[in-house]
């Protein structure tokens, strides 16, 4: 498959999200008639040997505006204008000619119906995050091949390899990045790994496939599944690094990356440095939990992830004065596990963490510790004899396949913006020009804002809840969840409650994300009090908010590990309660509005049970 018909493809792929639209311009387009035309413009901004690929990935994204009869008459639905409402409901059934075509230096595209206005902001949004990141990578560039000249070496071998884009909130978002960091000159396009990985993570009955294809017996591609590890057949892995123009890095890691300090066996040593992956492979697999990527290679004991147990060097005199009970594994690195037997002995020890980056230290509480389910075999092969009990932290969002995050996304985005526009038009105020703004704007705030919203009260994300504060990570870790109906609460452990099983007793995990590439993954929880949705419970949680890797990197909090305190049979005195973790909804604007999505016509139907209700609301 040649370069533009892979970008074709994939964008074609790319899930557009019809929800997404800005009521305002469809009710201004809509009005004029359901049968009168709309159109938009933009510029196709890219270095000329890559302008094709571009066109090609916009054909393939806005081929897909084909709104459904259902998704129709939710939008009309919530359209204040009776006379716009009437006219989109006519759509319904409906197909309008469309045509997307280049004009000069600009794509059009024009359609008989509103969706090209209905679509405009978004369409704004994503040409700007296009720019944005490819102006990130493309003024890196002269200073790095400067440095590298002045350093002896030759800049022209020089490639610079974009990390960013899998931290963008939603699919469409990430796929847009990656898109605009490859035009600014990275070698590498972060989505074109989830792309040839999310469906054999989502379906095993396809990944199965894949591995017999690559001659992995039954059993074996079993194992390979249930071990979380995607296998990619080489024509499909050819088409990437073809569309990309870099055979070496898929995502944004290179295949077999070995890590210094803690390498695999020496039998996969021996092979390096493989020059004819081509022969001597059948194609790739990749590790779902870090988004890691190797030559797939028959079930062994290579270690791929080191062969040794290694703690961190970045803590070794801490590590030293503690009393390690046993040790966790986190891809390269292991992570000691402490028992600790009271508040005062989990706040000593949490103080004595050296920091060692801006962020600093934050923690996260749970009832357990959780081990990613793998089998032995797969144990071996990334970890050899070494230690292979990797604490599980991955994203609520990635464990339920049948559950879309991007969904729920932007259905709960136009329902904030239908709130904002009636807001205006009680209070007279205009408030929806700023939340406009921010939907167009291509640093994703309000989209990150909507995002910790979800998580935190109880939206399934791609991101994780943790805190900086010891004290709230030990009250969650002590509480126990419970969910009955549509209520929700938390009910404090006694001590003579623990279980009689060490393992089951819970833990406060420390980390601190001292890599680069986790550093940007650490975000505080953006508000949308502006817009009269002001959140009180990150406040009184000292909560963050740690950015995941989509469906393809689901165990990335795992990689800052410091430590985990193991919690004995006590009682963890807080000082902190229910009441001032979890503000009531007449207090809490955000709780409140989350509670009016989730009993929604529109909405609450299809997403209302995962909001958590702690609360009673008087009718």
């Amino acid at each position: 498959m040649n370069r533009d018909n892979v970008f074709l493809e994939v964008f074609s792929h790319v899930k557009f999200p019809k929800l997404a639209v800005d009521l305002e311009r469809l009710e201004q387009a809509a009005d004029k008639g359901s049968r009168t035309g709309s159109h938009l413009s933009f510029p196709l901004s890219a270095p000329s040997a890559k302008r094709s690929a571009l066109l090609a990935a916009w054909r393939g994204l806005l081929r897909q505006v084909d709104v459904t009869s259902a998704e129709i008459a939710m939008v009309g639905s919530m359209l204040s204008s009776n006379r716009a409402r009437k006219q989109i409901l006519s759509l319904v059934g409906t197909k309008g000619k469309f045509a997307i075509a280049e004009q000069g230096d600009l794509l059009y595209w024009g359609e008989d119906t509103p969706w090209p206005a209905a679509y405009s902001s978004l369409v704004s949004q994503l040409v700007a995050i296009v720019g944005v990141h490819g102006n990130s990578i493309s003024q890196l560039v002269p200073g790095r091949e400067e440095a590298v000249n002045r350093a002896g070496f030759d800049a022209s071998f020089m490639r610079i390899v974009s990390e960013y884009p899998r931290q963008m909130p939603t699919e469409i978002q990430y796929a847009m990045a990656s898109l605009g960091a490859w035009l600014g000159g990275a070698a590498n396009i972060q989505y074109l790994s989830y792309y040839a990985t999310i469906r054999q993570i989502t379906h095993k009955s396809l990944n199965v496939t894949y591995a017999k294809r690559m001659n992995y017996s039954q059993q074996d591609a079993d194992v390979l599944h249930g071990g979380g590890l995607a296998l990619v057949p080489m024509n499909l892995y050819a088409d990437v690094a073809l569309a990309q123009g870099d055979p070496t890095v898929f995502g944004s890691i290179p295949i077999d990356e070995l890590n210094g300090a803690n390498l695999p066996s020496e039998d996969v040593m021996r092979e390096l440095p493989i020059t004819d992956p081509i022969s001597k492979f059948p194609g790739l697999m990749l590790d779902k939990h870090y988004r890691a990527a190797f030559w797939a290679r028959k079930l062994g004991k290579q270690a791929l992830f080191g062969a040794r147990n290694v703690l961190r060097d970045h803590y070794t005199d801490f590590y030293n004065s503690l009393p390690i009970e046993s040790l966790v594994r986190c891809k390269h690195y292991c992570a000691p596990v402490v028992r600790v037997h009271g508040m005062d002995e989990l706040r000593s020890l949490s103080a004595n963490i050296p920091i060692r980056s801006e962020g600093g230290v934050f923690f996260r509480g749970q009832g357990k510790l959780h081990l990613l389910a793998r089998g032995a075999d797969v144990q071996r092969m990334l970890f050899g004899d070494s230690c292979a009990r990797e604490p599980s932290l991955v994203t609520a969002a990635s464990r339920d396949t049948d559950y879309a995050y991007d969904d729920v996304h932007f259905a709960l985005r136009l329902f904030l913006e239908q709130k904002v526009a009636l807001q205006d038009r009680i209070m007279g105020k205009s408030r929806l020009n700023d939340w406009q703004e921010m939907v167009r704007s291509p640093q994703c705030r309000l989209d990150r804002a909507i995002m910790a919203l979800a998580q935190h009260y109880g939206l399934p994300t791609h991101g994780l809840d943790i805190t900086r504060n010891p004290d709230v990570a030990a009250w969650f870790a002590t509480n126990r969840y419970s969910k009955s109906n549509v209520m929700a609460r938390y009910e404090v452990m006694a001590p003579d409650t623990w279980p009689s099983s060490e393992e089951d007793w819970p833990v406060v995990v420390a980390c601190q994300a001292v890599t680069h590439s986790t550093q940007g993954s650490l975000h505080d929880c953006e508000d949308l009090d502006q817009f009269g949705f002001g959140s009180m419970r990150p406040a009184a949680q000292s909560a963050l908010f740690f950015q995941g890797g989509h469906s393809d990197h689901v165990n990335r909090l795992a990689e800052t590990v410091v430590c985990i305190f193991r919690l004995a049979p006590a009682v963890y005195e807080t000082g902190l309660t229910f009441k001032a973790l979890f503000p009531a909804p007449e207090e809490d604007a955000a709780y409140r509005v989350m509670l009016e999505f989730a009993s929604s016509a529109q909405f609450g139907s299809l997403w209302g049970r995962y909001v958590n209700r702690f609360h009673e609301i008087a009718p």
